[in-house]
């Protein structure tokens, strides 16, 4: 089992006029010494059985890490298909991820500093993706990578389903004002069939 963790860093250093944008810098670590992609360029490649986990630091602007001006982190995924083509499919599954008892993959992931509402409360993570009380990083805990399954239970039908994903952090500063941060990673899975 490989883990992987992307890794997203946020400023509020900007100007306030310029509160919604990309994260300041994005990368991919492999705690368990797996090779990984340029998150910018390349899609993650990995098996059933791998996890994954997005986590955010946020600084300010003098650059001191500010766990607390962290509200939430979302992430939504999609299965990728052809430009315009709805019927062309690259993937069954929605989503790579089934976390607790859900039945089906859930498309939708969202944590928090309390886990209030029954989102998931943000793990703690170091600058290489292992589990720390002292990280700078919050974000998800590692969730297990499942295979592509075909519509009515049959196993996986093409041997790699493609994923994309959007991240979005929710910061607030000393001023309480409001940033937003995005990015689109993307997440391949070998079916191993």
């Amino acid at each position: 089992m490989a883990q992987y963790a992307l890794l997203l860093n946020c400023s509020t250093a900007g100007s306030v006029t310029e509160n919604e944008g990309v994260f300041d810098s994005v990368t991919w670590v492999s705690p368990t010494g797996n090779s990984c992609p340029d998150p910018n360029t390349a899609s993650l490649s990995t098996n059933p059985g791998d996890q994954v986990t997005f986590v955010v630091q946020v600084t300010d602007a003098n650059g001191i890490v500010r766990p607390g001006f962290l509200n939430w982190v979302v992430v939504m995924v999609t299965a990728s298909t052809a430009p315009g083509n709805r019927a062309s499919r690259n993937a069954n599954n929605n989503s790579p991820f089934r976390i607790g008892p859900a039945t089906k993959p859930n498309t939708v992931l969202l944590a928090n500093s309390n886990g209030a509402g029954g989102t998931l409360r943000f793990s703690t993570y170091d600058n290489n993706g292992n589990s720390s009380t002292s990280g700078n990083y919050q974000g998800f805990p590692y969730m297990t990578i499942v295979a592509d399954v075909a519509p009515g239970g049959g196993g996986p039908t093409r041997p790699l389903s493609q994923y994309e994903a959007v991240v979005v952090a929710s910061v607030t500063d000393s001023n309480n004002d409001l940033w937003q941060f995005g990015f689109d990673p993307e997440v391949d899975v070998n079916n191993n069939n």
